[in-house]
């Protein structure tokens, strides 16, 4: 990996405000051919790349995920999907009747969905791109409504890109202590004080997130439900 590489990944900032200036075709050519060289297992690629610039989607979409202005006002949103379908065709052509893919094969592409997005993340920023991830995950059979997409393909991660028109300074992370060991897991209590540090002890933000009635709450039963009309849950 290069030394600019490296630099890339270790400046990372999300960027939330971008200057009114779209992106050039060829640069999303040249991104979207990075993502493409993402690890996926098997070579089977379960994941769809689709770029929205179109205003009144933009809107749709932040509304859908709480009116963030952010998703919105930048150029492009990215969005990365999981797509069942393609492997389903395939295999019923092979074995001759539609396979049953289940939770394996549902986190087998997700792993690779997120790897994709990741990749599109380091190529856009190498090319002086800003970016930020935004919880698509969290309605995707209402995301999928929006782009009018077939059953089988399940949106799951959004990438806002644009120039950025703001440089934020990095926000802390965890102490690498606690965040990786050799044969070894660190100990749960550093875990913990890393994690709350993280995010300056703020104890209202532990009970919206994760408090009885809080946002992964709601967003578990959207997922549920989506999963459920693609026969991934009974």
């Amino acid at each position: 990996m290069s030394k600019d590489c490296l630099n890339v990944l270790e400046n990372h900032v999300s960027i939330r405000k971008f200057v009114p200036e779209s992106i050039k075709d060829e640069d999303l050519q040249r991104i979207a051919e990075v993502a493409n060289r993402a690890p996926t297992a098997w070579n089977l690629q379960p994941v769809l790349i689709t770029i929205v610039r179109r205003n009144e989607l933009k809107k749709e979409i932040s509304k859908a995920l709480g009116n963030q202005p952010h998703i919105s006002q930048a150029p492009a949103i990215a969005v990365i999907s999981i797509d069942l379908a393609r492997a389903a065709a395939a295999a019923k052509e092979v074995v001759g009747e539609t396979p049953k893919l289940g939770l394996g094969f549902f986190v087998e592409a997700l792993i690779s969905a997120v790897l994709t997005g990741a990749w599109f993340e380091i190529a856009a920023e190498t090319l002086g791109y800003g970016v930020t991830n935004v919880a698509i995950y969290s309605d995707p059979c209402k995301v999928r409504s929006i782009l009018r997409m077939n059953k089988g393909i399940i949106p799951v991660l959004g990438i806002i890109l644009g120039m950025p028109a703001e440089r934020p300074s990095k926000r802390p992370r965890a102490p690498p202590q606690y965040m990786w060991g050799i044969e070894e897991v660190p100990p749960l209590s550093g875990r913990k004080e890393a994690l709350l540090r993280n995010i300056g002890n703020d104890a209202s933000l532990i009970k919206m997130l994760f408090g009885s009635g809080g946002i992964y709450e709601s967003v578990t039963r959207k997922i549920e439900k989506c999963l459920r009309d693609e026969g991934i849950l009974p």
